[in-house]
């Protein structure tokens, strides 16, 4: 038998023992999968715990059938990439705890510390959700932690604070927390579960916590196959993130916004698509478009009853938002109504949205606008380079689209059904309307700017057919080189 020189080991041996620490590497880089096993006694009822477990490593996490009432977010951070989370249908359901309540704080809370001081101790426990905020202060950056120690009225928590809090501005800590609050995560995917919040049980709230899924600042996030319901803000937010896939989730009865998606300004982040989802009852947005959102493509969306939501005190309906220049111009309003908000697919463009694709929905009774192209005071116009084609858009309290502020826009092959205003064109340049049905609006194409600050200027207007309509299209108010033609106005009767 051949012997390597200076060595007594035969060569089968060392054959034998490589093949064996090979074998043994791939077995311990195969993706781990752990089962949730449900205990009451924990905030998350064992979610976190189990999420946990495979800390720095990746897998899976399947969450057996049940009702899991969570006394805590479940957080997700950087250590938590490439992670599966995944339910059994809407047999998993995971809801937020009824018992809401309110704690003042007694002193300032620095930015990066682990305790607050309370005026009382209150109902609160050890592992309970918390949110702290300046309740006085509408621009402040809220924390989402939970309690880890309680000392009389000294509260310890994990994370640390990620502001300052003062009293004078109404300090608060507030039991109301998300679902899911990731941030750095890369590499997650969420599905086949349900998600319910604490809509119907308490008031709404103007912020990221009221969120049922919370994503900031990560890349390669898929939501696919989850109920949300009843969340006191948005359903999803995803902020920063390249990657983005939410797929084949119904969303319901949601107080602000179903699905909110934010980049960072001058990232460039939050590429992705939002496809084959079904939206009912929210209370501002279907959909909605947050800052510097570029290279999205969002279609195949069912999106319906926009403005209205049942909260806890019974059925809630959302006041209009105008323009600012059409709150200072009010006697105008009924001559030129346009709406951002509600919206089924709004706030596009505010903030620098660019290069995106917006196709093929069905958007109906909605209390505002189909589709709203948005700006803010201090910008020109943010919204460029995108395509609003192939959607199916009826019974709208307002426009069916409009364009406020958009730069280079296309909008194309869409089939319109409204009272008002078929298309409104304001504050826009360099648009093209091409193609389009439009049906019942008493104006078909409106095309005005209400201040000369920004004309409407250099846009096209061709092909297009509208079908009884009171006025066809409108030109007023610091217009300028617009062509129109070839355009079709026809009557039923």
């Amino acid at each position: 038998m051949k012997i390597f020189p200076g060595s007594r080991k035969p060569v089968f041996t060392l054959f034998f023992w490589s093949q064996a620490l090979i074998f043994l590497g791939a077995a311990l880089a195969l993706p781990e999968t752990v089962q949730v096993n449900y205990d009451g006694r924990r905030p998350t009822r064992g979610i976190q715990e189990a999420v946990d477990s495979l800390s720095g490593r990746g897998g899976t996490v399947v969450i057996p059938a049940g009702h899991y009432i969570l006394r805590s977010p479940i957080f997700l951070t950087e250590r938590h990439s490439n992670l599966i989370i995944a339910g059994e249908g809407e047999a998993t359901a995971l809801e937020t705890e009824a018992d809401e309540y309110l704690l003042r704080l007694a002193e300032d809370a620095r930015k990066g510390s682990h305790h607050i001081v309370v005026t009382g101790p209150g109902p609160v426990r050890v592992g309970d959700g918390l949110y702290i905020y300046e309740d006085g202060n509408d621009y402040g950056i809220g924390t989402v932690t939970r309690v880890v120690s309680i000392n009389g009225r000294l509260i310890s928590v994990d994370p640390e604070l990620l502001d300052s809090y003062r009293v004078r501005n109404q300090a608060v800590a507030r039991h109301i927390f998300n679902v899911f609050c990731a941030n750095g995560v890369s590499n997650l995917t969420i599905r086949n579960l349900q998600v319910i919040g604490s809509l119907k049980k308490s008031p709404t709230i103007s912020s990221w916590v009221g969120n049922s899924l919370f994503f900031l600042d990560g890349q390669n996030i898929t939501v696919s196959q989850v109920s949300v319901e009843d969340a006191p803000a948005d359903g999803i937010y995803i902020g920063a993130h390249d990657g983005v896939r939410v797929s084949q989730c119904r969303l319901k009865n949601i107080a602000q916004r179903a699905i909110h998606l934010a980049g960072h300004r001058g990232s460039g982040r939050m590429r992705g698509a939002i496809e084959g989802n079904t939206i009912s009852y929210a209370g501002d947005y279907g959909v909605y478009f947050c800052d510097n959102c570029r290279g999205l493509i969002v279609k195949g969306n069912i999106i319906s009853d926009i403005g209205v939501y049942q909260g806890a005190g019974g059925t809630i309906r959302t006041q209009e938002a105008a323009p600012v220049d059409a709150r200072r111009f009010r006697f105008l309003r009924q001559l030129l109504p346009a709406y951002t908000r509600p919206a089924g697919i709004g706030g596009i463009g505010a903030g620098g949205d660019a290069d995106n694709i917006i196709a093929e929905n069905i958007i109906y009774r909605v209390k505002g606008t189909g589709i709203a192209f948005q700006r803010w005071t201090t910008e020109n116009r943010p919204g460029r380079n995108m395509t609003v084609a192939g959607n199916v858009i009826f019974d709208i309290f307002g426009p069916g689209i409009f364009l406020y502020g958009a730069n280079g826009v296309l909008v194309s092959g869409n089939n319109i059904s409204s009272s008002q205003t078929g298309v409104v064109v304001k504050k826009s340049i360099f648009c093209q309307l091409q193609g389009n049905l439009i049906r019942t609006a008493r104006t078909g194409i409106q095309i005005y700017s209400l201040m000369p600050d920004l004309w409407t200027e250099k846009n096209v207007i061709v092909n297009n057919t509208l079908v009884d309509c009171q006025s066809s299209i409108v030109q007023n108010y610091f217009c300028r080189n617009n062509l129109i033609r070839d355009n079709y106005n026809f009557q039923s009767q």
